[in-house]
């Protein structure tokens, strides 16, 4: 399970299977949003992220929604028009988080769904290996 990190085990066990369909807990918009909360939740304990911000709300299970990481990974590289939106719609005045702040939510959005593209495709890379389909790998 190396590749399994302790965010995606949280996310299993607070599952409605728990220790089923794993590889999809790890790829799926479905739970996506959950395990880029559990993340900040790690910065937040660490005080790595939203310093002096009330963020009770982003404590809750599934506050987190998958659409938020589009929206602000959607925002243009520098500005946080989006992510703003988002953190308010969190319940997080957006005038009380810094740019700094902004960009490193946007890392942690963008570092789950380009592992969760990976992965997906390392899975149809299998599938098409596995049916041997040569002139596609």
């Amino acid at each position: 399970n190396f590749i399994k990190t302790k965010w995606d085990l949280a996310v299993d066990e607070m599952s409605v299977n728990p220790g089923k369909q794993t590889f999809e807990k790890m790829i799926s918009g479905m739970y996506m949003g959950e395990l880029i909360r559990q993340v900040l939740v790690d910065l937040m304990k660490d005080d790595l992220i939203f310093i002096g911000v009330d963020r009770e709300r982003l404590l809750e299970k599934g506050s987190f929604f998958t659409r938020y990481a589009s929206e602000i990974e959607s925002d243009p590289v520098g500005d946080y028009t989006r992510t703003r939106q988002a953190l308010e719609e969190l319940g997080i005045d957006p005038e009380e988080v810094s740019d700094d702040d902004c960009s490193a939510l946007r890392y942690v959005c963008e570092s789950v769904s380009r592992r969760a593209s990976m992965m997906a495709s390392a899975g149809i890379t299998a599938l098409l290996k596995k049916m041997d389909y040569k002139d596609v790998v």
